[in-house]
């Protein structure tokens, strides 16, 4: 990757969460760096799987709702929420070790900002805020890992874009090729990877659509 130039590092991040407040307790969190345009070597990922309880016991909310809605997922999706494989951290440790990762990305792409991608910033965005603010509150507003500028609404970017390519159509979409192996839907990792998709997806429409036509 290319970031003497750009100075940015592109990241999609999405969580998994057993509220749909801003204090919701959090499950899971992945995140992986990718190029707007398809590089060969870039796979810096994370996966962090949260134990629950440690959530609701530092005050976390926990919404009934949502624990009915997960009973209802796939059974792939369920048993990878719930497998008892040792591999859960407490809140505390796991955002320690998001927030590491993503200072060690600025080194290691010798990059000095970060492009965080979610999809709506106003969920997950608004989530891991408070999560960061609460466990790390001797930081203040420094506590989250990235500036407020560096957020990217991949949502908007996908919709807009589509608009501006295509016009107004009733499901936006329904016009992305999907991927030969389906994404897992609900599962965070499945998730990022397939904002990355839709987001390389219209980004290569706008390069397309913004290049100059030749002049006859």
């Amino acid at each position: 990757m290319d970031c003497k130039e750009k100075k940015t590092i592109n990241v999609g991040v999405d969580i998994e969460t057993l509220s749909t407040l801003p204090t919701a307790a959090i499950t899971e969190i992945a995140a992986r760096v990718f190029t707007l345009v398809p590089e060969e070597g870039v796979e810096e990922k994370l996966h962090v799987r949260i134990n629950p309880m440690s959530c609701i016991l530092a005050g976390f909310h926990v919404e009934e709702d949502t624990c009915a809605w997960w009973s209802n997922r796939d059974d792939e999706v369920k048993e990878k929420l719930m497998e008892p494989d040792g591999t859960w951290l407490n809140i505390k440790p796991a955002l320690h070790l998001f927030a590491g990762w993503l200072g060690d990305l600025k080194g290691k792409y010798e990059c000095d900002e970060l492009r965080i991608w979610m999809e709506g910033t106003d969920f997950d965005g608004s989530i891991l805020r408070h999560a960061f603010r609460k466990i790390f509150p001797e930081k203040g507003r420094d506590a989250l890992p990235w500036n407020y500028r560096a957020l990217r609404d991949a949502r908007t970017f996908i919709l807009e874009g589509l608009r501006m390519v295509y016009g107004e159509v009733d499901d936006p979409f329904s016009l992305i090729p999907k991927p030969e192996k389906p994404f897992l839907h609900h599962d965070p990792m499945g998730d990022v990877d397939q904002m990355i998709w839709n987001v390389r997806h219209v980004n290569e429409l706008l390069a397309i659509k913004n290049q100059p036509t030749e002049k006859r």
